[in-house]
């Protein structure tokens, strides 16, 4: 019987606690998932993030490590998950101390928010190369790889090219993978600065204020050049892209470039060659793209003179650019070219052509020449070998020019043309 009152005595204080527990389980559970149901009815408007992670060279950024949340037409708020929102970037910016990104919701494009994400970027060592005050200017190599051109005004020139960025102690564990420039950092000559980088793949922008980047990324590992439009001040650009064997995109050049002999020799993967449209200052393109084995488009400068070996031994090249009519040398202008095939015309501007078509076994249609020059030795040597190249135009040197080739096969007026001393026979008949 006292067993049964304890019991009793404990039955009420017992439900009110089961109740309490309920009540508060309720509160803390049931009512959010109701009331974020219900905001989940009411159209998002806008999202924003947050990540504080700090990312390493080559990272994965993954859309899970960051905590966005949804505004609700109705004012609430609610937090989405990963698969509901997509990245801009998966990468960090191989420059820079922060990298920007889009986050965009999937199911509404024109529901996005821009979020920073901290790059891991530390300094392994640092090179005073300021002119006329060394201090003034840092070459700072970080930990992601970033050469940064730090401070303000000139840069020093060095002798023999021994830059200081190109043989360090930590060149082994800390490659040098991309360059930037601070505003401010305003070097004229860039000539040789980062030749033979072979581990730099990334340029993030040249400095306005540069006259010459001679060799300048030659035998590195771009995979394009950097933008050079604002850089209204550019002379000589002579080798600055030879030998880039990973380029696959080429800069547009500005009005102020003179020369450009060379710039993208031997960039086996290129094929486009550059915007050249506005290049009004541009005359000497010798041996621009030689050796470009993979081009298959490109143009030439408008007031061009001098284009010798411009596309010699690009062996995927079947289209002759317009050759504007300032050119004057086109000594072995298309040498090698193996798949040329359209040719378009030589101005009587030109002076030079030796060699200009040699080995161009494809050649077909019509070309009209209306130069009357004399250096011309070897011009169809070794081409239109199986193929029927007829020669028009006002030069009255088109027989001489088609003399050079092997067959026969290079026409005058659709005629096989006729030699010289055939020519002089037939008059004293």
């Amino acid at each position: 019987m006292k067993k049964n009152n304890l019991l009793s005595a404990f039955k009420i204080p017992l439900i009110i606690l089961g109740v309490f527990l309920i009540l508060i389980f309720a509160f803390m559970v049931i009512a959010p998932l109701i009331s974020n149901t219900n905001r989940n009815k009411t159209p998002i408007v806008s999202i924003t993030a947050t990540n504080s992670k700090e990312y390493k060279l080559n990272e994965e950024i993954k859309p899970s490590d960051f905590d966005v949340v949804a505004k609700h037409k109705d004012g609430g708020t609610s937090t989405l998950s990963s698969d509901e929102y997509i990245l801009s970037k998966k990468k960090i910016d191989p420059v820079g101390k922060e990298t920007v990104l889009d986050i965009t919701f999937s199911t509404n494009k024109d529901i996005k928010c821009t979020v920073k994400v901290k790059n891991n970027r530390e300094k392994v060592v640092s090179f005073d190369c300021g002119y006329p005050d060394t201090t003034k200017v840092k070459a700072v190599l970080y930990t992601n790889g970033e050469l940064s051109f730090e401070g303000e005004g000139d840069v020093l020139a060095f002798e023999d090219n021994e830059f200081p960025w190109l043989d360090y102690d930590e060149e082994e564990n800390y490659p040098i993978n991309a360059v930037s420039f601070a505003e401010k950092v305003q070097p004229k000559n860039m000539d040789y600065w980062f030749s033979g980088i072979e581990t730099l793949t990334y340029i993030a922008n040249i400095p306005t204020s540069v006259k010459t980047m001679i060799s300048t990324f030659e035998n590195t590992a771009l995979e394009k050049t950097p933008d050079l439009s604002q850089c209204t001040q550019l002379l000589n650009i002579n080798s600055a892209f030879a030998s880039c064997k990973n380029l696959i995109a080429a800069t547009t050049i500005p009005s102020s470039v003179i020369i450009a002999e060379s710039a993208f020799d031997s960039c086996i993967e290129l094929q486009k060659g550059a915007d050249v449209s506005n290049a009004v200052g541009l005359t000497n393109a010798s041996g621009m793209y030689s050796g470009c084995s993979k081009l298959l488009e490109v143009e030439v400068a408008p007031n061009t003179t001098d284009m010798s070996s411009f596309c010699s031994n690009c062996i995927n090249l079947k289209n002759m650019p317009t050759i504007p009519e300032t050119v004057k040398n086109m000594e072995s202008a298309f040498l090698g070219c193996l798949s040329l095939e359209k040719l378009t015309n030589i101005p009587k501007s030109v002076e030079e052509m030796s060699s200009c078509f040699s080995s161009c076994e494809l050649l077909e249609g019509t070309i009209t020449i209306n130069t009357n020059t004399e250096n011309y030795s070897g011009i169809f040597n070794d081409a239109a070998i199986a193929t029927t190249l007829n020669l028009t135009g006002s030069s009255s040197m088109l027989n001489e020019y088609a003399s050079t080739s092997d067959n026969n096969r290079v026409l005058v007026n659709g005629k096989p043309y006729v030699e010289k001393e055939q020519q002089l026979t037939d008059e004293d008949y």
